[in-house]
């Protein structure tokens, strides 16, 4: 008699667990890539935009980080557009849950050469560095870009 009673509580808890994981993911920021909003790989001011959509949320409460690698030798380096300025903010649309970004990046010798960006959608007030697992941990929304080469 103890264990239908065990196991029906233990559904309920996951229930609640699941619902409660997915109305948080339901108001996180969801960051959208236009097609074609990134330069092509060789462009020397390399750009990219996208959106941001914050339902019930306000957009320019967040700022997106950059990260890349490199073609020379595989690492990862964070943050883009630049150490001196590691993050852009998210500006409003007309829509009060939409904003822009524009991302411009050429900080590195051949960083204009890179195939893989990974964009971050962060607090506004989070300062990015070095540590790309730092800011993966903060980021509320991500995405990975491959660039044809």
């Amino acid at each position: 008699m103890k264990k239908p009673l065990l196991i029906l509580s233990l559904l309920l808890a996951v229930s609640l667990i699941a619902h409660v994981v997915r109305s948080y993911m339901d108001d996180a920021p969801m960051i959208a890539l236009d097609i074609g909003s990134y330069s092509a790989v060789g462009d020397p001011a390399s750009v990219v935009t996208g959106t941001v959509t914050v339902p019930g949320g306000n957009p320019e409460d967040y700022a997106i980080t950059m990260a890349l690698i490199s073609p020379d030798n595989g690492h990862t380096y964070a943050p883009k557009p630049s150490a001196g300025y590691p993050t852009v903010p998210v500006t409003l649309t007309e829509n009060p849950l939409v904003g822009n970004f524009t991302c411009v990046f050429a900080s590195g010798s051949r960083d204009y050469m890179a195939r893989v960006l990974y964009v971050y959608v962060v607090p506004a007030d989070f300062e990015p560095d070095e540590d790309l697992a730092r800011t993966r941990r903060a980021a509320l929304a991500s995405t990975e870009i491959i660039r044809e080469s």
